[in-house]
């Protein structure tokens, strides 16, 4: 039996990758990155997809793809869209630069100042497959993707992102069922059909405070069902502060947990 994904794996990797960035060569690499880019473009901090292929999985010997791509973007964020293939290629030798210097992976890289076509605070995922003849991450034979997401993006923000990729990567059964809707919004309205309405970041006005929902769901997990999303951004913050104070306690963490599980689960939902 499959071992289910567990969304606190991913907080808890301090070291590496806490999940799998290569595509199956058994996968098909447009495929899957049109659903990947029809899930995210429902998340406000989503930007584009950029990757060293063309339709067809093919390799580009000169340029790179950028149709994946948001039509609405934040003016700091609109740079992406001029993105030069001299870019892709510097951001791969920094990213294994990065690597050999630290002797890990990450899930996500951060931009700490402005980079290039990247602004400040960018974070960018990594996606590959090898090609039949080459091995991953081996040069000119794997296919090379990087999700942009938003500097603004939080770390809950991110984590959804990552969420999403491992459900494409780890379920086919799923993806196939978003990239019939995928394809029917093709038919149906063309590039415009794609792109769902956006929606935007939390708004917290009128959330309850974290103490309040804690207490709730402590008693009544159930609950969990009535929190609002901008309850969940709060308590997000919440739980970092009792971290790096120490104060964080077993009931915190289950609280968290049940949050974290419920939330994942949502955004897979579309909600």
């Amino acid at each position: 039996m499959k071992e289910k994904f567990k969304f606190e794996n991913i907080e808890g990797a301090l070291k590496g990758q806490a999940f799998n960035h290569a595509l199956p060569m058994t996968r098909n690499w447009d495929d899957t990155l049109d659903t990947i880019h029809y899930l995210l473009l429902k998340k406000w901090y989503y930007v584009a997809i950029a990757t060293n292929t063309k339709r067809g999985g093919k390799l580009l010997k000169n340029g790179l793809g950028l149709e994946r791509k948001r039509k609405s973007l934040p003016e700091e964020m609109q740079t992406i869209l001029k993105l030069k293939i001299s870019s892709f290629e510097g951001l791969k030798k920094k990213i294994r630069q990065k690597q050999l210097k630290s002797g890990e992976d990450r899930d996500v890289w951060h931009f700490s100042s402005q980079w290039k076509e990247f602004p400040e605070g960018t974070k960018v995922i990594e996606l590959t497959q090898a090609n039949l003849s080459g091995m991953v991450k081996s040069k000119g034979a794997t296919k090379i993707c990087y999700i942009v997401l938003d500097g603004k993006a939080t770390t809950v923000d991110v984590n959804t992102c990552m969420f999403i990729v491992h459900k494409v990567f780890s379920d086919k059964a799923y993806a196939a069922k978003v990239l019939k809707e995928v394809e029917k919004l093709k038919k149906q309205g063309g590039p415009a059909g794609m792109e769902p309405q956006l929606k935007k970041a939390v708004d917290i006005r009128g959330a309850r405070q974290p103490g309040t929902v804690m207490m709730e769901l402590r008693d009544h997990p159930k609950e969990v069902e009535n929190v609002t999303d901008a309850e969940w951004y709060l308590l997000q913050g919440y739980f970092e502060k009792l971290k790096e104070s120490s104060q964080l306690t077993d009931m915190h963490i289950k609280v968290e947990q049940l949050l974290k599980l419920h939330f994942g689960e949502k955004a897979l939902r579309g909600g």
